[in-house]
């Protein structure tokens, strides 16, 4: 889906709930939160430990591997 969406003009939305895989695949990322959108833009910029705490009501940290992955580890829920 990557390499059509770049080659071809064309947009892919996907919804998805597994950080992870949209931390891995997405090249920008919309969190939405009471119906409203709390924040747009790169997984780096939109998967923070802020955002995990207003919207998922968690506390968890994020960490960036030395190949750009982005893990989430969830601590305990609020």
């Amino acid at each position: 889906m990557q390499r059509l969406a770049r080659t071809q003009p064309a947009i892919v939305i996907v919804t998805v709930h597994d950080l992870g895989l949209a931390a891995r695949f997405a090249d920008r990322i919309v969190v939405l939160h009471n119906g409203a959108v709390y924040s747009v833009g790169a997984p780096h910029e939109t998967l923070t430990e802020t955002m995990l705490r207003d919207v998922y009501r968690i506390e968890a940290s994020v960490h960036t591997t030395s190949d750009g992955i982005i893990n989430v580890a969830a601590h305990r829920s609020l």
